[in-house]
């Protein structure tokens, strides 16, 4: 058993975690792979700098630096701030050498021309308010987090309803293991949740609760 650890064949262990991003992400590249990262990332709340020898017109909390990136240069944009590292340039080796000075130095990375040389694999995140729930293949298949992605939200309606519902109820002191199991059993509480229906079932559970 391995208490959710997921181990492949290639000798490396993967485990799921959150990230808490205090400084700054990096992303070298503003291709279509190092946009969407560097998009993803900002519409979470991270400041990202991104990094591209063309010209690029960037939306959000993305602060955009034109530069020739060659073997020396990255160095002077990998500071103490730099909480996040994104190789997603066009030289795959150029990816790898800079995702190896990471390493080197625990700065946690994400290589998009390789699926193994990074330490940080990108989830499909559902975002549903207070809670985010990330879908990972492990790097081996996106597509497959990201179909997997859509049908959890398609086959869980409401389910930014449930999240905003649970946060409430814990903040009234009322949230245990018992009322979660009240609430996916009961019918009725289920097909308000689905219908985005907040202040119903808070009235139906503060109700039991009293």
């Amino acid at each position: 058993m391995n208490d959710g650890l997921v181990q492949q064949g290639d000798g490396v262990s993967r485990y799921p975690v959150i990230m808490y991003i205090r400084g700054h992400a990096l992303v070298f590249g503003g291709g279509e792979v190092g946009m969407r990262k560097a998009s993803s990332l900002s519409g979470l709340g991270v400041h990202v700098r991104l990094i591209d020898r063309e010209d690029i017109v960037c939306e959000g909390d993305i602060e955009f630096i034109k530069a020739d990136i060659d073997n020396d240069s990255f160095l002077g944009f990998i500071d103490d701030e730099t909480s996040l590292v994104v190789c997603a340039l066009d030289d795959a080796a150029l990816n790898e050498r800079i995702a190896s000075y990471c390493i080197d130095r625990s700065i946690p990375v994400n290589v998009a021309t390789s699926r193994g040389s990074g330490d940080i694999a990108f989830p499909a995140i559902i975002d549903v308010g207070k809670d985010i729930i990330a879908v990972s293949s492990l790097a081996t298949c996106p597509q497959c987090a990201y179909a997997l992605k859509r049908y959890i939200e398609r086959g869980l309606p409401g389910i930014s309803t449930f999240s905003r519902i649970a946060h409430s109820l814990y903040d009234e002191g009322l949230l245990d293991r018992g009322l979660v199991a009240r609430m996916l059993d009961d019918k009725e509480i289920m097909a308000n949740i689905h219908e985005g229906r907040y202040d119903k079932v808070m009235e139906l559970l503060r109700k039991d609760a009293t």
